[in-house]
């Protein structure tokens, strides 16, 4: 990765790949996805609870999300991705996105026509080096808020923390950090917590070895008790714990935060 990007981007990855399922449930991850489509649409079905209808042919940026998305697959999973920090929007000069899965050209501009590049680019190296070029071409991670990037990873680290202790940490009061963090993120600092906590919680079903009991993972989970752990749960995904799993399956445990199908 750049030097120029560290700071603001975790990840870039190639993938083409036959689809695992027509309809898919995406849980909840505490980063932010943009996604250069190099084959067939994708469709957003829904959001939490609201349903939408949505094609998504080229690039297009998933904000953060506190809720499932449900999205229609293409029959073949062909795209090159990169996953930003929380608090990137800012580099980007580009206001947050939250709860919503937007075409680049109104969430990140500067993206549209990379489609297009990447298609006649070449092969899967040359397909990554194209989306970090423009990344760093687009950023300027001195525009980040430090403070904000400061208390994101505090709770990456430990997002069971209090947030009060983590704005006495950045020397912020705490009515201010909480300002300052919907500002650059789009959500809470307490609801990126949470959705920091799902997030390690379910990643821990892609450690091999026998598939653990709701009650064992709980017992290690940073959650008060079973009955706390299954309204979060609930609240976070739109399942029951017990239908999460059955859904998942054995052969969904590599990307636990990916279920086929939709589930009630």
């Amino acid at each position: 990765m750049p030097s120029e990007l560290t700071t603001i981007v975790r990840r870039v990855w190639y993938l083409d790949v036959p689809a695992p399922g027509r309809d898919e449930r995406i849980l909840p991850i505490p980063y932010v996805h943009v996604i250069v489509n190099l084959g067939d649409p994708y469709r957003v079905v829904a959001i939490g609870e609201d349903a939408k209808d949505e094609e998504l042919a080229a690039e297009f940026v998933s904000g953060l999300q506190t809720s499932v998305v449900t999205t229609r697959n293409p029959s073949r999973l062909h795209h090159v991705g990169a996953e930003l920090q929380p608090w990137a929007w800012r580099a980007f000069a580009a206001p947050p996105i939250a709860g919503a899965v937007e075409p680049a050209s109104r969430a990140l501009p500067g993206l549209a026509g990379l489609r297009e590049e990447l298609i006649g680019a070449g092969g899967p190296h040359d397909c990554v080096a194209g989306l970090i070029d423009r990344l760093v071409a687009l950023a300027e991670p001195s525009r980040v808020d430090a403070v904000i990037a400061r208390a994101g990873a505090r709770i990456a680290e430990d997002p069971a923390r209090l947030i009060s202790d983590i704005a006495r940490e950045c020397r912020t009061p705490a009515s201010s950090l909480a300002r300052r963090f919907r500002a650059a993120t789009g959500i809470t600092a307490k609801s990126l917590a949470s959705v920091h906590r799902l997030h390690g919680f379910v990643s821990r079903l892609a450690q091999p070895g026998p598939l653990p009991t709701w009650t064992e993972l709980v017992a290690d989970a940073p959650f008060c008790d079973q009955p706390h752990f299954n309204r979060q749960f609930r609240a976070l995904t739109g399942m029951t714990p017990g239908a999460y799993l059955a859904a998942l399956g054995e052969s969904g445990r590599a990307a636990p935060s990916f279920v086929n199908g939709t589930v009630g």
